[in-house]
């Protein structure tokens, strides 16, 4: 994950490590819940399993349908499941972790990542595949969960395309499009109701604005596919989710709307969006920030108050939170660096058997 309003030299230099060390909903180094929220949402497009339901179809969305976390280890399951949170996004988790995970009552969001170094023709796994390989890339990609019984029906396609630590040597968005293009050849020839998510982020890019230069470089309309949906990270820093900024498509939590629209003005029927990280860093003295930080009391009442704005918006299918994982330092985490619950615990779950 990345966000920073003002990149100073310090700031982005910080930031940077830390990406390094501890990137998005993974990266190797970084219940069911019986609840009932009121209002009306969207439905998630194609949960993993049995008894997802498919994009388009407006329900009384549940929390515990909706609200989700980025995850590590096999480890964080058990203490997932028991604050009732049924959903967790991890980078390439094996079949035996997805099957291991639905166990728990979870279900797995796989994110497509990353270079692998004989197509690439680079050590660094942040590169991606040569044009040439791009289809070599995707097979290898889909093997990891070809022959599941219960395949997922949803894949991120690539965390962060957009930032120049996680696609080097520099964000490419028309190259990304087709890297996720030649998964879906791939994808859909082995599952034909896969959901693919693809970034759909603000960031600036040398081609310009991530989000427009992809739109732009679909000429054919390719990500119109009701199969296709986009993502955004929605952090805000130490702001509130409703603060206003000068450049609300960049900075305000309710970005997702940017998306949206900006997929539907593209063509796309009904561009749900995944929110699959958003968070804030507690002050939490035993841990450790990059950028501005809240107390723990107001990470629990700022991470509920987003996942309100998310569900009642209806133009979200899903949000992540990031993030929960033992032994991890970093103050997005939900648990501190001893292994004891923040508040934001008991406020999820208490948000996940009530609605409230």
């Amino acid at each position: 994950m990345t966000r920073t309003m003002l990149r100073s030299t310090s700031t982005a230099a910080l930031l940077s490590a830390a990406l390094v060390a501890l990137s998005a909903c993974g990266d190797g180094g970084r219940s069911s819940g019986s609840t009932l929220g009121s209002g009306a949402g969207r439905a998630p497009a194609g949960d993993g399993g049995a008894g997802g339901i498919d994009t388009g179809a407006t329900v009384s969305l549940r929390y515990a349908d909706f609200t989700g976390a980025c995850a590590y280890d096999t480890s964080d399951f058990a203490r997932l499941e028991s604050l009732g949170v049924r959903h967790v996004r991890m980078d390439q988790p094996s079949a035996d972790k997805i099957e291991l995970a639905r166990q728990f009552g979870i279900e797995v969001l796989p994110i497509v990542d990353y270079g692998i170094p004989e197509l690439s023709g680079q050590d660094d796994d942040k590169y991606p595949p040569l044009p040439e390989h791009r289809g070599a890339w995707a097979k290898r990609m889909v093997d990891v969960w070809r022959g599941m019984e219960e395949p997922p029906r949803v894949f991120e396609v690539w965390n962060e395309p957009w930032h120049e630590n996680f696609w080097k040597p520099a964000p490419d968005a028309a190259a990304y499009l087709e890297l996720v293009k030649a998964f879906a050849d791939e994808a859909w020839a082995e599952w034909p109701e896969a959901t693919l998510l693809v970034s759909a982020e603000t960031e600036s890019a040398p081609s310009g604005l991530f989000r427009d230069a992809l739109l732009a470089a679909d000429t054919t309309g390719f990500l119109n596919d009701p199969r296709i949906l986009p993502t955004t990270h929605n952090y805000v820093e130490g702001r509130s989710p409703t603060q206003v900024t000068s450049q609300p498509c960049f900075w305000d939590l309710d970005r997702f709307a940017c998306a949206y629209d900006a997929f539907k003005a593209h063509g796309h029927p009904d561009p749900q969006v995944w929110v699959t990280e958003f968070g804030w860093e507690s002050d939490t003295p035993s841990g450790f920030h990059y950028l501005d930080t809240v107390s723990e009391q107001t990470q629990a009442d700022y991470t509920r108050e987003a996942l309100q704005i998310f569900r009642d918006s209806g133009k979200v299918a899903r949000a992540y939170s990031f993030m929960f994982r033992i032994d991890d330092p970093w103050n997005y985490n939900w648990l501190r660096p001893d292994g004891s619950q923040k508040p934001v615990c008991d406020t999820v779950k208490t948000l996940l058997a009530t609605g409230e």
